[in-house]
Formats: C-alpha cells, sequence, structure tokens
C-alpha cells in the first residue's frame, strides 16, 4: 500500500525499526518480565496515523510488526516473551475492530489471544484440565442429586455385569470415572446419561457439552507440544521474516540475536 510520499514512508520505518528493536532488546534482556506495554503500541500507531496520513497502513504496520516480534522471540528460544507478543497481536486487533465498529469480530479475536496464551504455557493447560475435569464432576453430581432427590435416578446409569437392568443410583466414584471418559471422548457406553425420562435433555446437554470442552482440551495439549518441540505451523518463517524487513523496514534491523551474532 502506497503512502503519501517517501519521506514519510521512510519516517515510518524509522519509527517501526526503532520500536521492534526496542522491544526485541527488551524482551531478551530481561526474560520472564517482559511485557508489551499497550499505551506504547497505541502511541506508535498514533504517531504513524499522523506520519502517514494513512490509519489503514498504520495498523497494517503494527501488526505485522508484532508477527515479527513474535517469530523472532520464538526463534531466540524465548517461548514465553514470544506468547506475550502473539497474544499483544490478537488485542491490538481487537482495539482496531471495536473502532471500526466490528464488536462482535473483535471479542472472538480476543478470546483466540486468550487461548494462545495459554496454549504456550503447560503449567496453565494441565491447570485449566484440571479445573474443567472439576468443574463438570460438580454438575454432574449436582444434576445426579436433584433427579435422585425427586425421582430416586441419578443423572447417569451404569450397565451391571450379568444384569439386565442398569444401575439408577450409581455412586459417586462411578460419576468420577464417567467425567473422565466423556472429557476425554473415549465414551466406552457402560456409563451414559439418563434418557429413561424426559428430564434426561439435561444430563445429555451436560454430557455435549463436557465432550465439546475435552475437544478443546485435548487440542491445548497437542498444541503446547508442538510449541514446546519447536515446531511451527507457519511455512517459510524465515522468507516471510526477510520480506517484512525488506518490504517495511527498508532492510534487516541490527538485532543482537540468541546466539550472540
Amino acid at each position: 500500500m502506497e503512502t503519501s510520499s517517501p519521506d514519510a514512508r521512510e519516517a515510518a520505518r524509522r519509527l517501526v525499526a526503532g520500536f521492534v528493536r526496542d522491544t526485541c532488546r527488551e524482551a531478551r534482556s530481561g526474560p520472564g518480565q517482559f511485557s508489551l506495554d499497550e499505551a506504547e503500541t497505541d502511541a506508535l500507531y498514533q504517531r504513524l496515523c499522523r506520519t502517514l496520513d494513512n490509519p489503514t497502513f498504520a495498523a497494517e504496520l503494527i501488526d505485522r510488526s508484532l508477527r515479527y516480534i513474535a517469530f523472532y522471540l520464538a526463534d531466540c528460544g524465548l517461548h514465553s516473551e514470544a506468547m506475550k507478543a502473539s497474544v499483544a497481536i490478537h488485542h491490538y486487533r481487537s482495539r482496531l475492530m471495536r473502532l471500526a465498529g466490528r464488536g462482535s469480530q473483535a471479542w472472538a479475536t480476543r478470546v483466540l489471544g486468550l487461548s494462545i496464551g495459554v496454549t504456550w504455557d503447560p503449567i496453565k493447560v494441565v491447570a485449566y484440565s484440571v479445573i474443567a475435569y472439576l468443574a463438570f464432576v460438580a454438575i454432574l453430581l449436582g444434576t445426579s442429586c436433584v433427579t435422585s432427590a425427586l425421582t430416586g435416578e441419578a443423572a447417569i446409569i451404569c450397565d451391571r455385569p450379568g444384569e439386565h437392568e442398569p444401575e439408577l443410583a450409581p455412586p459417586v466414584y462411578k460419576h468420577l470415572y464417567f467425567a473422565a471418559v466423556t472429557l476425554t471422548t473415549l465414551g466406552y457406553g457402560d456409563v451414559r446419561p439418563n434418557l429413561r425420562h424426559w428430564w434426561g435433555i439435561f444430563p445429555a446437554t451436560v454430557c455435549a457439552l463436557g465432550a465439546l470442552t475435552g475437544y478443546v482440551i485435548l487440542a491445548a495439549i497437542v498444541a503446547v507440544i508442538m510449541n514446546r518441540s519447536g515446531i511451527h505451523p507457519y511455512a517459510r518463517i524465515g522468507d516471510w521474516m526477510r520480506q517484512y524487513e525488506t518490504d517495511v523496514l527498508g532492510g534487516p534491523i541490527p538485532l543482537f540475536r540468541w546466539d550472540g551474532d
């Protein structure tokens, strides 16, 4: 996209180059303490708007610069810092979308940014998985308590070896087992929602939501394994970064690489 003049483009290049250089240097100097300041990013955007007189191109420069920072930090092995840059990308896009009157898309973009923040951190993946499991067990047990008090039957029923009739009031440990096989989408079939009555729609809905939650948990586990193993779902990252340096920054930025080059 063309700017108003070559001088304006050169001024924008210097602003963006300084922002990228300072941000990457700060991330390398203090791993674990680095954070992208939203106010600083907003200030850069305002300066680019004044320099280029083109808000759309200014927003594109910010977006591409944040992606460049995320790729660079990941290449340096600073995965936590790269995660923060990735989350900042989506938070910044959501602010731009709200300004443009696209609030629903902004909400979805922010949720995606938060999910990226989770999948970069193994501890968060484990913690949220345990929380989801315990929440599902609590909801399942609560539903069983209500239905047992009203009808004498739990929200789930279990097959009994050698018996034709299922167990209508399973103990607590079978609820724990059923929650585990539902969240992992195994679904052995020996324990299932109680659909013998009209109120069976409630435990069935709970189980369906639990299975969907399980898919999200499994996807997060796969994502964190890929991130920690250094496998990136992006093709030709190096080519993209060199193209960015040529088209936007006017050439490579002298940065201190992780190996000291």
